[in-house]
């Protein structure tokens, strides 16, 4: 599960493809795989591809809660820029921030096919783009 979110996320161009292998996946991963740790509304141990779908869209929101954006490597990549000390064209900091950035609009991309293959409510996709649609006056660079 965590190489193919992983890869799905990375290879943005292939997403389509991490996706359809997820909802196979989902379909058909045995009904007695389960996690105690997980349970229903009801107190029930959530099984097979449900469980599968349930770590699925838990690493996805958490990966969209928490941002792509490196705060602290784009902080340092901006201000060595603001005081001239940038020895290297592109430091190591600014390849962790395009990294981020690239990872941040894969993540929107496979979350928006997982919604297209019935695997995300609308619910959860509304608030998906309430999110990107929130800071209207001062977005950044990356909202």
């Amino acid at each position: 599960f965590k190489l193919i979110y992983e890869k799905a996320v990375d290879e943005d161009n292939w997403s389509y493809m991490y996706t359809r292998l997820c909802h196979k996946m989902m379909e058909t991963i045995n009904p007695k795989v389960q996690d105690d740790g997980i349970k229903n509304t009801e107190g029930k141990p959530i099984t097979g591809g449900q469980l599968f779908c349930r770590y699925l869209l838990h690493r996805c929101q958490d990966d969209f809660e928490r941002g792509w954006v490196a705060e602290e490597a784009t902080a340092r990549a901006a201000a060595a820029k603001a005081s001239g000390n940038e020895s290297k064209p592109y430091s190591d900091e600014y390849y962790v921030a395009q990294k981020a950035k690239c990872q941040g609009f894969g993540l929107i991309k496979f979350t928006g096919k997982l919604f297209k293959l019935p695997m995300l409510t609308e619910c959860i996709m509304h608030e998906c783009v309430k999110k990107l649609l929130g800071n209207m006056e001062s977005p950044k660079e990356e909202e």
